[in-house]
């Protein structure tokens, strides 16, 4: 039997019950069934929170495999100050809270010193569990396009 044919949904409600050295115990809010997943370190005994289930087509009753979900820290159209944790060619590492680190593509920084940055969520995408982030420079462009453009000629952005 896989995920899929359970019907689970891959985010999900749970409350952190035991807490070990290298893992927690949390508890499925919906179906009152508990799990062993990753140390979750953001938050106390007790507190509810949202998990991913990583998709998979293998046998559930196993070991489900867990990541912190999106749904804890972002809201799509908000702006949140990140830490660049890493940079690789062509792609930073960005965080603001310990569960969840996040790739961008570098062309998102704005000097070459930068420790912090700024993004604007644009959409959530819930089947991957990954965040969106609006690129300031293509809102600049349209801003100074749509500015600067006469009434009869056309613009592009790049």
């Amino acid at each position: 039997m896989n995920r899929k044919e359970n019907n689970y949904s891959r985010h999900r409600k749970y409350r952190l019950i035991e807490q070990f050295d290298t893992f927690s115990k949390v508890l499925d809010l919906e179906s009152d069934t508990d799990h062993i997943c990753f140390k979750i370190e953001s938050h106390e005994i007790g507190d509810e929170f949202y998990l991913y289930l990583i998709p998979s087509d293998e046998d559930i009753t196993e070991k489900l495999i867990f990541r912190y979900s999106i749904l804890n820290k972002y809201k799509e159209g908000e702006t949140y100050t990140f830490d660049i944790i890493e940079e690789r060619y062509e792609l930073m590492f960005i965080s603001n809270c310990k569960n969840l680190n996040l790739p961008i593509p570098s062309k998102f920084k704005d000097g070459s010193n930068q420790a912090k940055i700024d993004l604007e969520v644009e959409q959530l995408d819930l089947n991957r569990n990954k965040v969106l982030f609006k690129r300031k420079s293509t809102l600049s462009a349209l801003l100074f396009a749509t500015a600067n453009a006469k009434a009869d000629s056309p613009f592009l952005l790049v």
